[in-house]
């Protein structure tokens, strides 16, 4: 709701006040969960360095817990944070190493958004195949999960990383 209503000052301050409460109840799934939430506020404001922050103190909860699969999805939203400030390397760096431990969830909608982070610095860096190689993967799992919103973002990684209209022409026929 914040999100899609651009409500990102109502969003901070809702996910604090529930922060505040999942820490007087000693509940650090709730917390793990809220600094995740709060790094997701920070980002649209683009407030990057305080979504970071939030997202280590995240990544350390989950971790701590062994929630494998949460783990993932904070470190793919830390890479895509990294990706907004231009820090395409260590996005790549900090996705290829996530991507095994991302195909042991078996979560494909997880490893299609893994793979879009992935496909999208690749493109950035003007890596153009392993970007079409990363897109198409991700693609193919969109698609076997009905993720339509994970085959959009295939589609734009296939898109700028195409070199001319005529070879996106010909991957669609």
């Amino acid at each position: 709701f914040f999100d899609l209503s651009g409500r990102w000052v109502d969003w901070t301050t809702t996910g604090e006040v529930a922060l505040d409460a999942a820490r007087a109840g000693g509940d650090l799934v709730g917390q793990a969960r809220m600094h995740r939430s709060l790094a997701g506020a920070a980002y649209f404001r683009h407030e990057h360095e305080t979504a970071l922050g939030h997202l280590d103190q995240a990544v350390e909860l989950l971790k701590r817990l062994g929630l494998l699969g949460e783990l993932i999805r904070a470190n793919i939203n830390r890479a895509m944070i990294l990706g907004a400030q231009g820090r395409h390397e260590e996005v790549v760096r900090a996705v290829s190493a996530a991507l095994g431990s991302a195909r042991t969830v078996g979560d494909d909608k997880l490893l299609a958004d893994a793979l879009a982070v992935l496909g999208a610095s690749n493109a950035e860096l003007g890596r153009a195949e392993e970007a079409r190689r990363c897109a198409e993967q991700a693609m193919a799992l969109s698609r076997g999960a009905q993720y339509k919103l994970g085959i959009a973002e295939a589609w734009e990684i296939l898109g700028t990383s195409m070199g001319t209209p005529g070879e996106l022409y010909d991957l669609l026929a």
